[in-house]
């Protein structure tokens, strides 16, 4: 029996388990009466619908005769009709069994819900370290750094900052509020000053400053002429001295020659208005002596020196005025303050315009001007505000 008599044959026996055609009967065997073992219509359902499964498959490769019998099985009796009455037992058939192990190894499979994971930012908090505050500090307000005294003892002054024991060159001191105060001996000469903070027997602050003792007679350097207050109107003077022999003599910062008797002379020029002329002596690159005068230069006129500001105030960067008035023709005038300075040389019309600029002047404050005709000495102040930011 090949394959294709095999198939024909197991559709023809699920047809007929369902019904739907007859089941021949065996060859010279009695004829029973027909039973259906799948009495329950949804078996019945169930059977038909495998047997229309087979029944496409050998459609599908095109095999004729499907349902018409072989000629291996022999003739087709006709079924007898016979009523049978068949009792069905109450015990699960193995088709049912056979279901309901299909019902109940249904998987239900769920698929999963992506999970997404939000990262919430960390929120940036901005910390703004507080100003250390200062402690243990010493400064020295008096005297100033490189001072010059012809006395033999000086008071020294310090703020202190911090709890601590203060010393003045090794002598402990008293501290009331905040002020240390003691007095220090000086030698001839340069002299250094320290003053020392101490907590628990460490060092925790210092400062230190420099004072220069002048000694008369030990060390001397003085200005014989012209005398303190002279006038003239001359354009340079002739100033004589005398020195302790071996000192380096330097009259406005220029050195002169010391004769062997310890005199010296030099020619130094004069500005308009008052002069202030110093003579000082050096030893071995030290300061050991001073002295000075004041000379004032008178300068006749033919204009008058005037002067007015322009603006006095400016919101531009760099800001700026301008100064603008008279004077004697060939005069020089300068404008000065500490942010910016500006100069011009008076024309023979006798008047003056000057532009200054003044970079880095604070906003909103007011600044100190002058306007000095250097010919003459004599000068007007005036006041500047930057307006801008």
């Amino acid at each position: 029996m090949n394959l294709d008599h095999r198939a024909r044959r197991a559709a023809r026996g699920l047809l007929a388990a369902a019904g739907a055609i007859p089941i021949p009967p065996t060859p010279g065997a009695t004829v029973p009466a027909v039973v259906t073992p799948l009495g329950a219509p949804w078996m019945r359902a169930v059977t038909a619908a495998a047997a229309v499964l087979v029944v496409g498959f050998l459609a599908f490769v095109a095999q004729p005769g499907l349902l018409a019998p072989s000629s291996e099985d022999g003739p087709v009796p006709p079924v007898e009709t016979t009523t049978t009455t068949t009792t069905q037992a109450p015990a699960t058939t193995t088709t049912q069994a056979a279901f309901a192990a299909v019902e109940s190894s249904t998987t239900t499979t769920t698929e999963p819900k992506p999970t997404t994971t939000t990262t919430q930012p960390k929120p940036t908090t901005t910390t703004t370290a507080p100003k250390p505050v200062p402690t243990d500090a010493i400064t020295i307000v008096a005297p100033s750094h490189k001072t010059e005294t012809n006395g033999s003892v000086v008071t020294v002054k310090a703020k202190v900052t911090g709890s601590m024991t203060v010393e003045i060159n090794g002598t402990k001191v008293a501290v009331s509020g905040g002020i240390a105060e003691g007095k220090v001996k000086l030698d001839p000469g340069w002299n250094e000053i320290w003053v020392k903070g101490f907590r628990n027997g460490s060092k925790v602050a210092q400062a230190s400053v420099k004072v220069f003792r002048v000694v008369e007679g030990t060390h001397a350097v003085k200005i014989t002429s012209p005398g303190s207050g002279t006038e003239t109107d001359a354009d340079s003077i002739t100033v004589k001295g005398t020195a302790t022999p071996g000192l380096v003599v330097k009259v406005h910062g220029q050195e002169v020659s010391v004769a062997g008797d310890g005199t010296w002379s030099t020619t130094v020029p004069l500005a308009g208005g008052w002069n202030e002329i110093h003579a000082k002596g050096y030893l071995g690159g030290d300061k050991v002596a001073h002295d000075s005068v004041k000379v004032k230069r008178s300068v006749a006129e033919s204009v008058p020196f005037t002067s007015h500001q322009v603006h006095g105030s400016s919101d531009e960067n760099p800001p700026w005025d301008v100064f603008e008035g008279t004077a004697t023709p060939g005069h020089v005038i300068k404008v000065w303050s500490e942010y910016g300075h500006a100069s011009a040389t008076v024309g023979a019309s006798g008047t003056f315009s000057i532009r200054v600029e003044f970079p880095g002047a604070p906003s909103g404050k007011a600044i100190g001007v002058k306007v000095k005709n250097t010919t003459t000495g004599v000068f007007y102040d005036y006041t500047f505000t930057y307006t801008g930011s």
